[in-house]
């Protein structure tokens, strides 16, 4: 029985995601800051729709997940070397690839979709063990305009919180999480704080909510 329960909730899952059909964001989806590439709003969810948090809700209302990070590589030569720069800008900053984290996401950058990076199935990069309340995120790209890679981000707070008897995590914050990350790849990396974008990526009406986003993403640039 047990066997046949897990089989219908992976096959679920499955067709869950399956069921997305190819991400065409609409204007509203979409920023075009000065001097970065057209940047869509929101990390994307293996359904090819905005992530949503797992579904879990905050006051009452569908959380939707925003960018706030930009990183903007004018060293590295080849996508490679940008991607590995971004592993070690993470590692040294204290954000670890570890596992215990949705994953399969996506950001839409100049005109297509990057997947997540990390990459391994359950990973993200996360400045404390899944087991404990985290700040987590994923980066999306690269994106290449003439010397130029581009990445973006989206990262949150999870804190621990109880789900009757047991332990669960909960949403704690967007913004703290993307000025902690900023302040410690600024730290301990060669990357700097070269502006704050408005992406115009936050909702506090209807059915929807970003939570404490304030619709700037942070731009850290090498």
């Amino acid at each position: 029985m047990l066997k046949r329960t897990i089989a219908i909730i992976f096959l679920a899952v499955l067709a869950f995601y399956a069921s997305g059909a190819a991400y065409r964001p609409s204007s509203s989806d979409l920023a075009r800051p000065d001097e970065l590439p057209v940047i869509g709003k929101w990390m994307i969810a293996p359904s090819n729709k905005p992530a949503n948090w797992l579904g879990i809700k905050f006051e009452g209302k569908e959380m939707r997940e925003p960018i706030n990070i930009v990183i903007v590589d004018s060293i590295s030569r080849t996508p490679g070397q940008a991607i590995a720069r971004i592993f070690r800008y993470c590692a040294k900053a204290g954000y670890r690839d570890r596992r215990g984290h949705s994953s399969g996401y996506s950001g839409y950058i100049g005109g297509s979709l990057y997947a997540q990076i990390p990459r391994k199935r359950g990973h993200a990069f996360s400045n404390r063990p899944y087991e404990m309340g985290n700040d987590h995120g994923r980066i999306f790209g690269p994106y290449k305009s003439g010397s130029m890679f581009y990445f973006t981000g989206a990262f949150s707070r999870e804190v621990l919180g109880r789900m009757g008897r047991g332990i669960t995590h909960k949403y704690g914050s967007f913004r703290f999480a993307r000025n902690e990350f900023a302040d410690q790849v600024t730290r301990k990396t060669e990357l700097q704080i070269s502006s704050y974008v408005f992406l115009d990526n936050k909702i506090s009406s209807g059915a929807l909510t970003t939570g404490d986003h304030d619709g700037y993403a942070i731009v850290l640039q090498n």
